[in-house]
């Protein structure tokens, strides 16, 4: 029986949950006849029901049915067979089956007499949503439960027989294995057959909470409390002062229920951020939503928060106020199923906030936290009656402040709580301040100071000098910054060592997708202490040479990596980048406000292509229009570095003319200081402006002049970065075969550098030229290798060119309705995350979007590409790179390939 094929097939798959521990527990020939009598009652259910088996593996089905009706009385017959078959007791057979209603596409290519199988994003889903079960369930996606369940929702009389006492459970959003992106889920509960209640086995919700470095104590009346408020408010703020614990337990909140978010729980740190117009590119930043050309950061996370069901956690948002209260505002208005828990030493005050104030720890909360702290200095610590009294007094006369708590726990290395009780109360007692402060504010300033107190002077210069970092820092920064002239006074490491065992600063680890890298061990800062270390700062009359110092390490820093972004390390630089950003961000403010432009350009210079590749153009942008409108610095080559990064970002933003002024300008300085190698890069990069104006002469002419320069000076990388610029000429004018003999040239260059990005750029270069050529075989290998590499990377420019030519190539040469669907995921990606497709803009080929129109007609192709746009980036890349190549539909003409200019 031939296969069902179309836009309506329903996929079923299934198999026996612990198949294995039931062969082992029955012996291999007891399991043969019980797997053999599992099989019939399955394929009697199947094709009694007009199903066919497309195949079986082991104890598994995969079978697909033409009406999705009948897949679910298979299904439901199916469970109703094996419930009343009495199988060993040592044996009973539990099956999960999955159920998913989506497009019947064959597979192309198989070996003369191979049986028919499926290939598809869709027979993939229903897999995963079959393993997401558990035995005696059957889990049915959306789709399908929107097309059955109108029958469910009939009489019992009026349903088919099996189908009489069933009904359709919402599991609600779930996310499963390879589909990130969650679509709800329902299961069909059969009483007596398939009625098992246990949770379905999706896959964790998404989300960048960092771990629990120490415990959780006390607070479980607050939890509580704060669950239900969250399920009554969009807005949540904890407000208290610093070192309150709000922080700790938003975390500790956002961990309770994460499960309710199918679509993420994310924290958006704002410690060190000044700038209320950096909210939303903060918050956009930690979902990795990029901005578009034709929509700025702000409208990009509006639009990609809009429809999730999404919780935030902003931290530490009080500087940023009155201001940021509107940006808060606007996203739960413009998202109807967010909400956002704020941290805040006051409240927001806008429409639907609900505030709630973060009471001290009570005082057995607050002494099983000094205790736990105190034993993580101390394992051996003994505590007798007379210790036991101290805590208990110290944690009364510093008001259950957690902060000022884990200070005082830090000193047990050295102090007895009695020891500590004493000094700490000559500190609090003379603490002072203004008697308008409240009470807990001058206790935690007084608690702060006896803990400075107690630091030797080379401790005290160190933890003050720590404090121009933001965002924390590495032992070698710190060496740079804080002993630059080696007049600590102390081993730096020891230092760190030190105020880290005091719970001065902390250590950090690394992000999960860093352990590749070679990563130093950071440190970091909590706000408030950090607050108090700038105090000292500027009263020891030392924050000038700081901050002169800081600037310096991060010039540096920023030069030396963004060197590599395009070649080996890339990859590595750019995560640095991601770790830097704050400290980037305080040394290009330091350089705006003190009308001081070279340092900054010089940071701007060197990190644009990160801000490129993170999708912030706009940001960078707006950081480094005040540094060019200062006054021109003393040496020209940092005003060059600046317009390099203004064309760069102008260039991926789609605006020509900006970027055209500036790079006219620098070719003007470059040529005024006669440096070869300055002038070639003016070149190579105005020859861009002439690719994307189609302009082959124009490109010739620059990318010559730029390879002859590159070649004088030996410089071999900007040799091989300009022979792909003529390579791009030569396609324009259409010799295609010499761009391919030319391109093969430079790839094999760009893989002898290591320089994995431009391998990836050079083989999407490639594809373009095999689908010129008439050979979609070898442009869709050429496509899949680049895509591989943008996948990995989270390179969405990347993505967005090699998943363009996956539809230009699909829809000329394979079927233009999945064609349309990969034109569609990619449009959303140019608009969403990145600026350019490439293929089109630079390469002149068809415009996907049109093409999809044209072949398929206005309404059928918006039908299929809204589908593909709806689709995780993820899935379709992992259908693509899964397919062997375009799969014609029928006979199609290869395009046209033009002598001249397209």
């Amino acid at each position: 029986m031939r296969l069902p094929i179309g836009a309506s097939v329903t996929f079923l798959f299934t198999d026996i949950e612990g198949s294995t521990r039931l062969e082992r527990a029955v012996g291999a020939a007891a399991w043969a006849g019980i797997v053999a009598r599992h099989d019939e009652l399955l394929r009697a259910a199947i094709e009694g029901h007009g199903g066919v088996v497309v195949k079986t593996e082991g104890d598994a089905f995969f079978a697909a049915f033409s009406r999705p009706l009948d897949a679910l009385v298979a299904a439901a017959a199916a469970q109703r067979a094996l419930a009343t078959e009495p199988w060993p007791a040592d044996a009973p057979i539990q099956v999960r089956m999955g159920l998913h209603l989506g497009e019947g596409r064959l597979r192309q290519g198989l070996a003369e007499g191979a049986p028919e199988d499926y290939v598809g994003i869709d027979v993939n889903y229903a897999a995963r949503i079959a393993a997401a079960g558990n035995g005696r369930q059957v889990v049915v996606s959306d789709t399908l439960a929107k097309v059955v369940g109108v029958v469910l929702d009939a009489p019992a009389g009026e349903r088919p027989e099996d189908l009489r006492d069933a009904e359709l459970v919402d599991d609600g959003l779930r996310a499963v294995k390879d589909f990130d992106e969650p679509l709800r889920l329902c299961r069909l509960v059969v009483p007596g057959a398939a009625d098992d209640a246990r949770a379905l086995r999706t896959t964790e919700v998404p989300s960048n909470l960092p771990g629990e470095v120490t415990a959780f104590v006390g607070r479980g009346s607050e939890l509580e409390r704060l669950r239900g408020l969250l399920g009554g408010s969009r807005i949540l703020t904890l407000t208290g002062p610093g070192g309150s614990g709000k922080t700790r337990l938003a975390l500790a909140l956002a961990h309770e229920v994460r499960r309710s978010f199918p679509h993420g729980v994310w924290f958006v740190d704002l410690a060190a951020v000044r700038d209320a117009a950096l909210l939303e590119p903060s918050i956009a930043t930690a979902l990795g939503v990029r901005e578009s050309a034709e929509r700025p950061i702000a409208d990009a996370l509006r639009t990609h928060l809009r429809d999730r069901v999404a919780l935030l956690v902003v931290d530490n948002l009080e500087q940023l106020l009155p201001d940021a209260a509107d940006g808060v505002a606007r996203l739960v208005r413009d998202a109807r199923n967010l909400r956002i828990v704020v941290t805040s030493r006051e409240l927001l005050r806008i429409a639907g906030e609900q505030g709630y104030v973060v009471p001290p720890l009570d005082l057995g909360a607050g002494v099983r936290l000094f205790e736990d702290r105190a034993r993580a200095h101390r394992p051996d610590l003994a505590l007798n009656d007379e210790a036991n009294r101290a805590i208990r007094e110290i944690c009364e006369r510093l008001g259950g402040l957690p902060l000022a708590i884990e200070l005082a726990a830090a000193r047990v290395r050295l102090l007895s709580p009695s020891q500590i009780l004493e000094r700490l109360a000559r500190s609090l007692d003379l603490a002072g301040g203004a008697r308008d402060v409240p009470e807990r504010q001058r206790t935690l300033r007084g608690a702060i100071d006896w803990s400075h107190d107690l630091l030797s002077e080379p401790e005290r210069r160190l933890f003050r000098r720590l404090a121009v970092f933001a965002g924390g820092w590495t032992v070698e920064a710190a060496e740079a910054v804080a002993d630059a002239d080696a007049d600590l006074g102390m081993d730096l490491l020891d230092g760190l060592g030190s105020l880290a065992d005091k719970s001065l600063i902390r250590l950090e680890a690394p992000p999960a997708e860093d352990h590749g890298d070679a990563v130093e061990m950071r440190f970091g800062m909590h706000p408030l202490l950090r607050e108090y270390a700038l105090e000292r700062l500027d009263a020891a009359g030392e924050q000038a040479a700081a901050e002169a110092r800081h600037s310096a390490v991060f010039v540096e820093l920023a030069e030396s990596l963004g060197k590599v972004l395009l070649v080996a390390g890339g990859q590595a630089a750019i995560r640095r980048f991601d770790r830097e950003d704050h400290n980037l961000r305080a040394v290009l403010a330091r350089s705006t406000a003190a009308a001081d432009p070279a340092t900054g350009l010089r940071v701007m210079g060197a990190t644009w292509r990160w801000f490129q590749q993170r999708g912030r153009l706009r940001e960078g942008r707006a950081l480094l229009a005040p540094l060019l409108a200062l006054p021109s610095p003393g040496d020209p080559r940092v005003r060059i570095a600046g317009l390099v990064a203004e064309g760069g970002l102008a260039y991926w933003m789609n605006d020509f003319e900006p970027a055209t002024a500036a790079y006219e300008e620098r070719l003007a300085l470059a040529e005024r200081i006669a440096d070869p190698v300055l002038v070639a890069d003016a070149h190579y990069d105005l020859g861009f402006m002439s690719v994307v104006s189609g302009n082959v002469p124009g490109v010739r002419e620059h990318e010559q002049l730029a390879l002859d320069l590159y070649t004088q000076a030996s410089h071999e990388e900007g040799m091989n970065r300009a022979r792909q610029a003529l390579v791009l000429g030569v396609f324009l004018g259409g010799d295609y075969a010499r761009a391919r003999e030319l391109e093969g040239q430079n790839l094999e260059a760009f893989t002898r550098a290591g320089a994995a990005y431009q391998v990836a750029d050079s083989q999407t270069l490639q594809s373009a030229i095999g689908y010129r050529v008439g050979e979609p075989e070898r442009a869709w290998q050429r496509m899949q290798e680049g895509l591989r590499f943008f996948a990995a990377n989270d390179n969405a420019s990347g993505l967005a060119r090699a998943l363009g030519m996956a539809a230009i190539i699909e829809l000329e040469y394979g079927d233009p309705e999945l064609g349309a669907r990969f034109a569609g995921a990619t449009d959303r990606l140019v608009r969403e995350k990145t600026v350019m497709l490439a293929p089109v803009k630079v390469l002149h080929l068809p415009d996907p979007v049109a093409t999809a129109a044209e072949k398929l007609g206005t309404e059928r192709a918006a039908e299929l590409m809204s589908i593909g746009a709806d689709t995780a980036v993820e899935d379709l890349v992992a259908t693509v790179l899964a397919m062997p190549g375009p799969t014609p539909v029928a006979a199609s003409a290869r395009p046209a390939a033009p002598a001249g200019s397209p």
